[in-house]
C-alpha cells in the first residue's frame, strides 16, 4: 500500500499531457505470480478519449510511480508529435534504467 500513494500522484500528473494529446492513463493492481516479485504489479494502461487501447503494461508496483513519470517523460511531446505507440513501453523502459543508473552513480562528499 505504501507505493500507491505516488502511483496516484503520477497518473494524476500525466492529466495535462493526456488533455494535450487526447490520452488518459490508468493504473490497477494485478496479481501475476509467474512475473513478478510477490505476484503484485500495476498495470498501466494509455487509452484515447474514445477509449482506444494504445498501451498496456504491467510492472512491480514498487516502480509504478517511477514508470508512470518516465512515461509521461516520453510523451510531453507538443501536440501532434507522438511517437508511434508500439515504442512507448521500450522506450519507458530505456528511461527508466536510465534514471535508475544515475541514482546508482556515486556522489562527490564535500
Amino acid at each position: 500500500m505504501k507505493h500507491w500513494p505516488e502511483i496516484k500522484a503520477a497518473r494524476e500528473a500525466f492529466h495535462d499531457l493526456g488533455e494535450r494529446h487526447g490520452l488518459q492513463v490508468r493504473a490497477g493492481a494485478v496479481y501475476a505470480p509467474a512475473y513478478f516479485p510477490g505476484g503484485a504489479a500495476v498495470q498501466v494502461e494509455v487509452l484515447t478519449e474514445d477509449l482506444v487501447l494504445l498501451m498496456l503494461h504491467a510492472v512491480p508496483v514498487a516502480e509504478g510511480a517511477a514508470w508512470i513519470s518516465a512515461l509521461h517523460a516520453v510523451l510531453d511531446v507538443p501536440e501532434g508529435r507522438l511517437p508511434a505507440p508500439n515504442t512507448w513501453v521500450s522506450t519507458t523502459d530505456d528511461v527508466v534504467r536510465h534514471d535508475r543508473e544515475l541514482d546508482e552513480l556515486p556522489t562527490a562528499g564535500v
